[in-house]
């Protein structure tokens, strides 16, 4: 170029122009995932690949070339072959490539934990057929109810082990189910075989409520510690406890019932989803059918107001429990407050979750200025975090994990902890050090 402008004829010479994103995530900054955008790749030979699964990806094709890739690669996997049924993935994708603005997107999306599986076995494939369409990275910011024991099993967890025995990095939300999760022993101290839940100020309440606006679509999920075991395939199921899920409107009249057959053979769970009609309060009541023995039980709420008996600790969603997921919890990107909402651990067998927390509350294209929240906002910083330092550092994976971990800027009680994991995300140590690479981008301080 410098020749070319030495030419006395030539008045004028520009390099080509490069799209800025309108809109960037206030984590990039927060996470000073910025200070390595500049830094020339270690891998400059190909991209790193990350795979957005999601249910949707609406108005994706707008953002091309600004809040995007100037292009991706997509596939439907539900069985309308509906890639755009939501915008959900569409803004976690733009995450993704806020942190990691060189690295390839795929936008996968699924409705079903059938679609799902087909989804990841599909990405996986990709790369036995073709290393160079091998995936890097799987961001996946949905989450499950009543699919599984919590402890890392079950067949959505499957899935996330199938991805990490091929060299899948896998990093998952947390869930927004803090305020909207309860669990304890079944008690029934009256002996009518409904079960009480311990009111601090008025003793013994048999009635869990709730708040509902008319038109609201909400979930109910009842589950409890009868899984059996895990074969690889299946649950045991082993004793067949029996309890079944009751909905009841502001009159005391029941709105719906899920009782399925324990006995014979059923999951040891029970799901209630209703619309509401009107504006109100509504009930929960759990009752005992058959039980051999006083099971713990775990009850999750989703779409509504927080529940009225509330237990943060052991609100995973699934497969953020799984040992093979990296899952993120949501901070404030203003001031690293743990967002109320965020999901935390133990896992049911008691395994420290979430594994690193992430800003949320950030603003994107899809949903807006600071108009991108929950867990699964927090998750996609991650996986766009993950496909930067890959692309950066001559390190192997399991190396830029453990940078990752180490540089997390630990907040709470010290070392990890149920509420914020290791930290939060942080890629460098602070201000006392220096990023240096070589000319060839191979060494790093």
């Amino acid at each position: 170029l410098q020749e070319v402008a030495d030419f006395s004829s030539v008045r004028y010479l520009r390099l080509p122009r490069k799209p800025i994103p309108f809109v960037i995530s206030e984590g990039v900054e927060k996470t000073e995932a910025d200070e390595w955008q500049t830094i020339i790749s270690y891998r400059s030979a190909e991209n790193v690949k990350v795979c957005i699964l999601d249910l949707g990806f609406q108005g994706y094709n707008a953002l091309l070339g600004t809040e995007l890739p100037s292009s991706v690669t997509t596939r439907s996997f539900r069985a309308d072959g509906d890639l755009y049924a939501s915008a959900h993935g569409t803004a976690c994708a733009e995450v993704v490539h806020d942190m990691a603005p060189d690295a390839e997107l795929w936008l996968v999306n699924f409705s079903t934990d059938v679609e799902y599986h087909n989804a990841v076995s599909w990405i996986i494939d990709q790369g036995m057929a073709d290393e160079d369409q091998k995936v890097d990275i799987i961001s996946c910011s949905v989450g499950w109810l009543n699919s599984g024991a919590g402890d890392g099993t079950g067949l959505i967890c499957a899935d996330v082990k199938n991805a990490y025995d091929n060299d899948i990095i896998w990093v998952s939300a947390a869930g927004n189910e803090a305020e909207r999760h309860w669990e304890g022993a079944f008690r029934d101290p009256d002996a009518d075989d409904w079960c009480n839940f311990e009111d601090p100020a008025q003793g013994e309440d048999e009635w869990f409520t709730f708040y509902a606006v008319a038109g609201t679509t909400y979930q109910v999920a009842l589950n409890w510690d009868d899984w059996g075991t895990w074969n690889g395939s299946n649950y045991s199921y082993s004793e067949g406890n029996d309890y079944d899920l009751f909905l009841y409107d502001s009159g005391g009249l029941v709105i719906a019932a899920s009782n399925n057959d324990q006995t014979a053979g059923a999951e040891p769970e029970e799901t209630i989803t209703d619309t509401a009609v009107s504006t109100g309060w509504r009930y929960i009541r759990i009752y005992k059918w058959h039980a051999p023995r006083d099971c713990k039980l775990e009850l999750f709420f989703w779409g509504g107001s927080d529940l009225e008996y509330s237990e943060p600790p052991g609100s995973l969603a699934i497969p953020a429990d799984s040992p093979y997921a990296i899952a993120v919890g949501a901070t404030d990107w203003s001031d690293d407050s743990i967002h109320s909402y965020s999901s935390r651990g133990p896992t049911e067998d008691g395994r420290i979750k979430p594994d690193l927390v992430a800003p949320s509350g950030v603003s994107s294209a899809t949903y807006g200025d600071l108009g991108f929240s929950g867990t699964s906002a927090s998750a996609p910083h991650v996986a766009g975090a993950f496909a930067l330092l890959i692309a950066k550092l001559p390190y192997t994976v399991d190396e830029i994990k453990s940078i990752i971990e180490a540089r997390a800027l630990d907040l709470g009680s010290s070392g990890k902890d149920n509420i914020f994991g290791l930290g939060r995300l942080k890629l460098s140590k602070g201000t006392e050090e220096e990023i240096e690479f070589s000319e060839d981008g191979a060494n790093v301080n």
